[in-house]
């Protein structure tokens, strides 16, 4: 596991980065919104990135960050009443 920090680090970046920019934009939901677009769409590249180095890449895993995603997108645009 230790050798594996190096490759969250990366993911970590992303998710704190991404959460000041949705405290930023607190008064602007459909700010709010892109900037979740813009940490989901990061995660599912970082999630290929890090299984195609460990060599774990696989269909099921494609899917699984994509459903990830998709179900983050979709509570979010519930929460923050953005019409898809």
């Amino acid at each position: 596991m230790r050798h594996y920090i190096y490759h969250y680090l990366p993911l970590l970046f992303i998710l704190l980065i991404g959460g000041y920019f949705f405290v930023h934009f607190s008064y602007f939901p459909s700010y709010q919104f892109l900037v979740v677009l813009g940490i989901v769409t990061a995660y599912f590249i970082w999630g290929v990135v890090h299984h195609a180095v460990l060599k774990r890449l696989s269909i099921g895993v494609l899917a699984e960050y994509l459903l990830i995603g998709g179900l983050v997108v979709m509570m979010f645009a519930s929460v923050l009443n953005i019409r898809l």
